[in-house]
């Protein structure tokens, strides 16, 4: 089923066995119709996606994400590092990547706007500077290399006052140091994709600037192992 509006209909490629319905009826299109919401058909148990990744073995494997997990991982991010419906956060990451889950979910659980760019503009910092300027960008998630590439650019205070947002790869001191600069709002961030995008979260501040894996997202717990297990 196709959502569209009603201009688009001639112009879209739309496959046989697709049905397409435009939305700017007239009001009263939709007379006639039930207006109680569908009982939901899934539960927390339900797959919610499959996203491929190489993990610890360098053989790609599918790990199989439940609603419960991603809807725990939202919540809790949704509270703390917090994200709510005047936050416009700047997506950089492609969707292939399992911190995008963050990104796209994250403003659609809260009410926030959320801005997406092309990979065009992701490769070019002077762009999304730019753009974190005239979308007056409050929230940002990059890897610590995005991160060194928009600090070195001339233009790299339009990120001052931002909630940074870091993970995907370990964050050095040094640059951790470099963010706190711009901005009180930095957080480091850690998970496998196997406990669903990020596990555990860490507040940098200027009196503690070492970027600590930090405690667990909500309702989750972390186990320091042995060889024994």
């Amino acid at each position: 089923l196709l959502l569209t509006q009603a201009p688009l209909l001639a112009r879209l490629p739309i496959p046989a066995g697709v049905s397409a319905l435009a939305l700017d009826q007239p009001d009263a299109w939709l007379d006639g119709y039930s207006c109680e919401n569908p009982l939901p058909r899934t539960t927390a148990e339900h797959l919610a996606y499959v996203i491929y990744t190489s993990g610890s073995t360098g053989k790609p494997k599918g790990v199989m994400v439940r609603h419960g997990a991603l809807t725990n991982f939202v919540c809790s991010m949704a509270r703390q590092p917090g994200l709510d419906a005047n936050d416009r956060l700047l997506s950089l990451t492609t969707f292939s990547f399992d911190i995008f889950g963050l990104e796209i979910y994250g403003p659609l659980l809260a009410g926030a706007t959320l801005v997406l760019t092309g990979q065009d503009i992701n490769l070019d910092p002077q762009a999304l500077l730019a753009l974190v300027k005239q979308q007056r960008i409050s929230v940002l998630q990059a890897t610590p290399s995005t991160w060194r590439m928009l600090l070195d650019h001339p233009q790299a205070d339009e990120l001052k006052g931002c909630k940074l947002l870091c993970g995907g790869e370990a964050l050095p001191l040094e640059l951790a140091t470099r963010l706190l600069a711009l901005s009180p709002q930095v957080w480091n961030l850690y998970g496998p994709t196997e406990t669903t995008i990020w596990s555990a979260q860490y507040p940098l501040t200027p009196t503690q600037p070492q970027p600590w894996l930090g405690g667990p997202i909500a309702n989750t717990s972390l186990y320091i192992l042995d060889d024994n297990l």
